[in-house]
């Protein structure tokens, strides 16, 4: 047999074992899988219809011994868990809706967790967006998480075979305090562990107010205590061996967050920390919900160790701090704190988050009892009510904030003479501007002047052409002999700007502006919304016409028509377009803005068009300068000196500095050039002798 024969049998006799195979595994078994499974099925529905007597006897022998091992298992597994105590579910509410007593707020409290609900204000001033009922500082939005429930690692681990926790279970109501008008200030819920020896011990108290006429703006703007949620959680050792255990405590839950596509104040994780000593200011943070969505996703949310002095959610006009009541430097019971993420909405930034407190670990010892104490604030967020804590740092009012809170004190004052925020606004702005009007008449009468050498820079523009040092000193001659300070002129802007961010903080911070009514406007903490669109804009999502952005932008074009001087080249006609373009654009962006800002941007803006009309009709007196008599002398040495009246108040002498530093720079500048020039006259002149001298040796 050749090689190519013997190769050809090979390959047949692999083939043809690789197609036994085959078949083997995809045809022959399955057909007897399927045959076996059809004869199981038919012994099976053979015993079931055959008589009871002809059953055979053996088949309950297995079932017997299976239940028995079943029972056995289970009863060993009871003796290795803990006895989970079952109490009836009750609501149980704290303090009241009534303004007159004595509390700023109602909580409800469930037996679900021994935690905390809702919590709902009574002011008047503080209802829901749609006028209907009190607003809930804390929403129940979720079936899992609930402020101030509480787990226990090494209890809850014990409890995975009854599919509970101390955060789902319910605790046994311990009892009710009442006050004298028969309302609830405390409850007390407990939870027993006996095969661990120990009780967990939650009780809720409410703080009532017995100082001032209760529903007064004065004693609800400054009782910090009315706001106040006090919380002690104890761990009672029963009897036994030393137990070593910690606690996870859930923050803040459901603070609500209103106007999400209108505001630019989002909910924020709000810290702060002691310093190393007692002494030292506490150190305030904010981390957004954005961020805690991101470090979320890529599993990378921090735990803070430092020591805590409050630790909460806020938003806009709202806040929810836990305080811890023992100061965390001298008897620190916080191991660690961190933010959490509850949903994660489409937009990140309106997602909503918390914040959740572990503990260090706690050593109980035979019959000892263990309290840590907590304050939760929900309320308003007013300098006056955080102050008491600390916490006033958790408003942000920017760069001037010391000038802000003095404005938004002033708006306050205003109020309670007038009764209308939008009055109030309209003439805080008038007072704030009026104080400003020596430097904003100074700025007017320098866009005046400006406006009127135009001209005559048009023409100097013309004479040097593309020689811009030529021409920079030919306009600075202009300006010296006109009287006119370039720099005057923006001095009066510079100062106004900590003054205008100023008060666009305070309201964008005054939290009375919510639901203030001004006109047709319903709310000056939200655009006006004259009507309702029966369309959505496309890109920019509005739904409601809003009419005071527009009036604002329509402000800012003409005004910047008046004030700007007309264009010379193509340069500054490019410089203008931009400028309208800039005054539309922010109209897009104003079209979001709270209408009480809005309020005052147009009111600014009617009061500078006022100034500038006013300079245009005034005519300025020239002043006559009083001349001084220098000793006879010196009268020929030295020309007589003319001095000038010294101008009176700060911003005048400020002013007039300011003229006297560009007027002596322009005669430095003066004086520099005719030294250059004196220089090179000096130069020419030792070339030309050096050249003569030269002609002469020759």
């Amino acid at each position: 047999m050749d090689q190519s024969r013997i190769s050809r049998f090979i390959l047949f006799v692999a083939i043809s074992m690789t197609i036994m195979m085959l078949w083997n595994r995809f045809v022959i078994q399955p057909r007897l899988a399927k045959q076996q499974q059809q004869q199981q099925k038919q012994k099976q529905n053979q015993a079931n219809q055959a008589p009871k007597a002809l059953r055979p006897l053996v088949a309950k022998r297995p079932l017997n011994i299976r239940k028995k091992r079943e029972k056995k298992k289970a009863a060993v597994l009871a003796k290795k868990q803990p006895k989970i105590a079952r109490y009836p579910r009750k609501d149980v509410y704290l303090g009241s809706l009534d303004t007159e007593s004595g509390y700023f707020m109602r909580v409800k409290i469930s037996s679900r967790g021994a935690a905390v609900q809702t919590i709902e204000l009574n002011d008047e001033r503080y209802v829901d967006l749609d006028r209907t009922g009190p607003l809930k500082i804390l929403n129940d939005n979720y079936e899992r998480y609930r402020t101030f429930q509480t787990s226990v690692e090494w209890i809850d681990d014990q409890s995975k075979e009854n599919r509970t926790s101390l955060e789902e279970v319910d605790w046994k109501l311990e009892k009710t305090e009442k006050d004298d008008a028969d309302n609830n200030q405390a409850v007390v819920f407990s939870y027993t562990v006996p095969d661990h020896g120990v009780k967990i011990t939650k009780r809720f108290h409410l703080r009532p107010i017995t100082v001032g006429e209760l529903s007064s703006r004065s004693v609800r703007d400054s009782e910090t205590d009315g706001y106040l949620l006090d919380f002690d959680l104890s761990f009672e050792h029963l009897g036994g061996k030393p137990v070593t255990l910690s606690y996870v405590l859930q923050g803040p839950v459901g603070v609500p967050l209103e106007h999400q596509e209108q505001t630019r104040v989002f909910r924020n994780v709000k810290t702060g920390f002691l310093g190393d000593t007692i002494d030292d200011d506490v150190k305030s943070d904010s981390l957004t919900a954005a961020k805690v969505s991101e470090q979320d996703k890529n599993d990378e949310i921090d735990s803070w160790k430092g020591a805590i002095q409050y630790l909460g959610i806020d938003v806009k006009y709202f806040t929810a701090l836990m305080i811890p009541q023992e100061n965390q430097l001298e008897n620190p019971y916080i191991e660690s704190s961190k933010a959490q993420l509850l949903s994660e909405a489409t937009n990140v930034k309106h997602s909503d988050i918390s914040v959740v407190l572990e503990s260090k670990e706690l050593v109980l010892k035979n019959r000892e009892t263990v309290t840590h104490s907590y304050s939760l604030f929900a309320g308003p967020k007013r300098k006056e009510l955080l102050t008491a804590f600390h916490a006033e740092a958790s408003i942000e009012f920017g760069w001037f904030g010391t000038i802000a809170v003095g404005l938004l004190w002033i708006l306050k004052v205003i109020f309670s003479v007038i009764g209308n925020y939008g009055v109030a606004i309209i003439l805080l702005t008038i007072i704030v501007r009026g104080s400003m009007f020596p430097l904003s008449r100074k700025q007017a009468k320098g866009a005046k002047k400006m406006k009127e050498l135009q001209p005559k820079i048009k023409e100097l523009k013309k004479k040097f052409g593309d020689d811009r040092k030529k021409m920079a000193e030919a306009q600075m001659e202009l300006f010296s002999k006109h009287g006119y300070n370039p720099v005057a002129g923006c001095l009066p802007l510079i100062l106004q700007m900590p003054i205008i961010f100023s008060l666009y903080r305070a309201l964008n911070n005054a939290v009375d502006l919510r639901l203030a009514k001004f006109l047709w406007i319903n709310n000056l903490a939200s655009p006006d919304a004259l009507f309702k669109l029966p369309f959505v804009v496309p890109v920019v999502g509005w739904s409601t016409f809003n009419l005071l952005p527009i009036l604002t932008t329509i402000l800012f074009v003409v005004q910047q028509k008046m004030f700007t001087p007309p264009a010379i080249d193509d340069q500054g006609r490019m410089q203008q377009k931009m400028m309208m373009y800039m005054s539309i654009f922010f109209g897009f962006l104003f079209y979001s803005m709270p209408s009480g800002l809005c309020v005052y941007f147009i009111s600014s803006s009617l009061w500078g068009l006022a100034e500038r009309k006013l300079v245009d009709w005034q005519k300025d007196e020239p002043k006559e300068p009083i001349e001084t008599k220098e000793p006879a002398d010196n009268a020929k040495d030295k020309p007589d000196k003319i001095k000038k009246e010294k101008p009176k108040g700060f911003m005048a002498r400020l002013m007039a500095a300011a003229d006297d530093a560009a007027r002596l720079k322009a005669e430095s500048d003066e004086k520099k050039k005719h030294q250059s020039s004196r220089l090179q006259n000096d130069q020419r002149k030792k070339k030309a002798g050096s050249k003569k001298n030269k002609r002469s040796r020759r």
